[in-house]
């Protein structure tokens, strides 16, 4: 452990439970860990010896786990509200995530704030996130069914060595991403859904500060690196 603490858990376990022993050492929600050098899901199950490190919710690592949850968190709802809704992560614009809508039907200002009213239930719920393996013609399948991320099926083709990816399960919808989330969404109640140009704006709080929203400047940054976030599709 960080601290030097030797402690033992039995093959295929994960970090969770050492997440909660250790939050009292912490100033913000566990977000993942890094185990031998690399990011992981703290209900990824570990399987050899190795130190572990844990990362923050206000960290930048952290931060990205936090997004990347509220992005699944704000699929999920919009499949609930608006099934008919494409959702297309364009770029990032200061601490904020461009949505692009597909739909053939417009995302009226009273469809948001269903959304957002959905979000704020679930994340008073504290509803979790199961963390399970999928294989890569069950990946790909769920690409191509609900094209919530644009290129995810590409992304598939650029690791042809691995068989097997990770799905996350919300109120029992199923996506993959590639990079760790929360195995709770309570802690991401912090965050607002701005219409903006074809589709809205994610707001959220700054990397050391997830619990403090500030309002969005939409003036900020907005013509700044337009294809910054294309990396987000890879989440």
């Amino acid at each position: 452990m960080p601290d030097g603490t030797l402690e033992k858990i039995s093959s295929g376990d994960n970090a969770l439970g050492l997440s909660h022993k250790y939050a009292a050492n912490f100033v913000s929600p566990i977000a993942e860990i890094i185990f031998k050098g690399k990011e992981r899901d703290l209900q990824a199950p570990i399987t050899d010896d190795g130190q572990v490190e844990f990362v923050e919710m206000n960290t930048s690592r952290g931060m990205q786990v936090f997004v990347r949850t509220l992005l699944f968190l704000c699929i999920v709802s919009f499949h609930k509200v608006r099934p008919d809704v494409k959702l297309e992560v364009r770029n990032s614009l200061g601490n904020a995530l461009y949505v692009v809508v597909h739909s053939e039907k417009p995302v009226l200002e009273a469809d948001l704030d269903r959304v957002e009213a959905l979000m704020h239930q679930c994340i008073a719920a504290k509803e979790p996130i199961y963390y399970q393996k999928i294989t890569r013609e069950e990946a790909r399948s769920c690409s191509v069914k609900d094209g919530n991320i644009k290129d995810r099926e590409g992304l598939l083709d650029m690791l042809p060595e691995r068989q097997l990816f990770t799905a996350n399960v919300l109120l029992g919808y199923k996506e993959y991403f590639f990079g760790a989330l929360l195995p709770t969404i309570e802690h991401i109640d912090k965050f607002q859904l701005i219409r903006f140009e074809e589709g809205f704006v994610i707001n959220y709080p700054s990397e050391h500060h997830y619990d403090v929203l500030s309002p969005w400047n939409p003036n900020r940054r907005i013509n700044e690196i337009y294809n910054e976030a294309e990396s987000w599709s890879a989440m």
